[in-house]
């Protein structure tokens, strides 16, 4: 599966991987899987992953309206894991390299700007110490898979 959504919860921190060619309905099984996760909390920050090899060319405006969507509608029926008022607010890292840069910010922006269900900050790092001392995580330990 070229994405990944893992929960390290002595971190706060939803951790997500890219790679090779992602689909849409990937993300979206990815985040039904992790929301299920007994302790889930969506204002845990999250440490984004998308690396050289990573194809987001099957992501177009409405395939990822369909994805915000889907995500939504997840979060409402996620039970004693959905969100409670007020929005969720965390911060999202996206760690990675010059070439797929652009796109990955602008997939990320798009599925959240200006929505009023979601307060993220968005930056972009191309290491993750950098993005751990941003999220003020910097002693927070991720798998080696990443």
């Amino acid at each position: 599966m070229p994405y990944r959504i893992f929960q390290i919860t002595e971190d706060e921190l939803v951790v997500s991987i890219g790679t090779g060619i992602i689909l849409p309905e990937e993300i979206v099984k990815a985040f039904q899987a992790v929301i299920k996760v007994p302790g889930y909390n969506a204002d845990f920050d999250r440490l984004i992953f998308i690396d050289n090899t990573a194809d987001l060319s099957q992501f177009d405006f409405p395939s990822m309206n369909t994805v915000k969507n889907a995500l939504v509608s997840e979060m409402e029926t996620a039970g004693e894991n959905a969100p409670v008022e007020p929005a969720p607010h965390y911060r999202a890292a996206i760690v990675c390299s010059d070439k797929v840069k652009n796109i990955a910010m602008k997939l990320h922006s798009n599925l959240w700007a200006n929505d009023p269900n979601q307060q993220a900050d968005f930056k972009l790092f191309s290491n993750v110490n950098d993005a751990l001392e941003w999220l003020g995580k910097p002693g927070a330990v991720i798998p080696p898979m990443v």
